[in-house]
């Protein structure tokens, strides 16, 4: 029997659907766009995301016209990346997900960063809170 102030939901057991590691990570899938001069490009990317972690669905967003390429490397190897799925008490469950991809480009050295969120509270949580 709940009391008032309880939930039937504060018993379920949550975990969150996370970016997965290995050769079908986005991290490893993502390729740095032919580029000419230095970059410091984030885009923002969300997607359902199946029981079986393949991403749907999959969008970009940049602010501006200068990340189109960016945003086109992002969304084009989704239909092989796959994620770790979300689980309500053990149970397999479809979601949203999340996440950024930092493209950095100084000289002739490239880097991509995935984080598994925007960004919008890294000061808080760090760079890598779900």
């Amino acid at each position: 029997m709940l009391l008032a102030n309880q939930h039937a939901w504060a018993e379920d057991q949550l975990a969150p659907a996370l970016l997965s590691t290995g050769e079908q990570s986005l991290q490893s899938l993502i390729q740095f766009p032919d580029l000419c001069g230095d970059a410091e490009i984030s885009i923002l990317c969300g997607a359902r995301l199946a029981a079986d972690g393949k991403f749907l669905d999959n969008n970009c967003w940049g602010f501006d016209n200068r990340k189109y390429y960016f945003i086109r490397k992002s969304e084009e190897i989704t239909d092989d990346a796959r994620a770790i799925p979300a689980r309500l008490n053990g149970e397999i469950k479809a979601v949203w997900i999340q996440y950024c991809a930092e493209f950095r480009k100084i000289g002739d050295a490239k880097s991509i960063i995935v984080y598994p969120n925007w960004g919008f509270n890294r000061k808080a949580y760090g760079r890598h809170y779900v």
